[in-house]
């Protein structure tokens, strides 16, 4: 069965090497140069064949190393924080995969994204994702994630969007069972928008967000401006201290008006019963276009190329 291994050095050493993993097979040949070597014995005790090259065996450092076997393999992608490189050949231990059958009651329409701590220093969680089938989902991974704290989201697709994201934390087993919380048990967020005259504008489209991460569902602004967002519990992180923008866009997408996003502001402020919070559009002005050249080497035209904007 093939599979396929790549190994880093630390992250501050800021390089990688190749790990060669028992004997290889005939390397082929350059149409350049005679090869150097065929297989590994040619190269001698501290180097391996490598495409008709001899190359350095890494000796004596530590690496961490990810096995990444084929899509058909019983075996799941595997890392592996610390490999010490000698000058024999190194034996690497995949994970078996091992299926998490997951049903979430009362669920909307939703993607579902696990996320785990991975087992390699500086890499950051894991994600495995995969779309919710009625009520239940299956995703595929190592078993040493068993037992494993995780944290599972709920996405509401395109056709779901008057529900807001779910997230649970669970601890991973082969079978989960999770509920999808009730309006009872969400945050609230009722206010109104106003246009730069003090009136509601034509119906525009409302989702509150932290950072880059949607943590609402989305809503229509009425004939008086008036909308109400749904926060499930969990969505917003302690990190974010309570704070969310409110992002505004055109309900009708025929419209050319302005994306307007609000500062950022404690849920608290807008929950509930309270009074509803106003939030007002600055004065737009009529859209003018930006022209620009794109140019290269000595001041010459680069044409076909891409752009883009943003702001900061």
């Amino acid at each position: 069965m093939s599979v396929g291994a790549r190994c880093k050095l630390p992250p501050l050493l800021g390089l990688s090497v190749l790990l060669v993993i028992g004997a290889l097979p005939a390397c082929g040949s350059s149409e350049m140069a005679k090869p150097q070597c065929s297989m590994d014995p040619d190269c001698g005790p501290d180097a391996a064949c490598m495409m008709g090259t001899c190359l350095p065996r890494g000796m004596d450092r530590t690496v961490a190393c990810e096995i990444l076997p084929r899509t058909d393999s019983t075996s799941a992608p595997t890392g592996i924080a610390s490999v010490i490189l000698g000058p024999d050949p190194i034996a690497l231990v995949a994970d078996d995969r091992v299926l998490i059958e997951g049903t979430v009651t009362g669920a909307p329409d939703s993607r579902v994204v696990l996320s785990a701590l991975g087992p390699i220093p500086g890499q950051g969680d894991l994600q495995f994702g995969t779309e919710l089938a009625g009520s239940n989902f299956q995703i595929g991974l190592g078993r040493s994630f068993l037992s494993q704290v995780a944290t599972i989201w709920l996405l509401p697709s395109a056709k779901a969007q008057e529900h807001p994201p779910a997230t649970f934390t669970a601890k991973l087993d082969p079978a989960l069972n999770l509920t999808f919380p009730g309006t009872a048990e969400m945050a609230t967020v009722r206010a109104i928008l106003h246009d730069s005259l003090d009136l509601p504008p034509a119906p525009h489209l409302a989702r509150a967000y932290v950072g880059t991460q949607a943590v609402s569902n989305t809503a229509t602004t009425d004939d008086t401006g008036l909308f109400q967002l749904l926060i499930a519990p969990g969505a917003i992180s302690p990190d974010a201290g309570g704070m969310i923008t409110v992002e505004f866009t055109p309900a009708d997408s025929a419209d050319s008006g302005f994306r307007f996003i609000t500062r950022s502001f404690a849920v608290a402020s807008a929950a509930g019963g309270s009074k509803p919070r106003t939030f007002r559009m600055p004065a737009f002005g009529t859209p003018a276009p930006l022209r620009f050249t794109v140019v290269e080497g000595a001041n010459m035209p680069n044409a076909g190329a891409g752009t883009g904007t943003g702001t900061g």
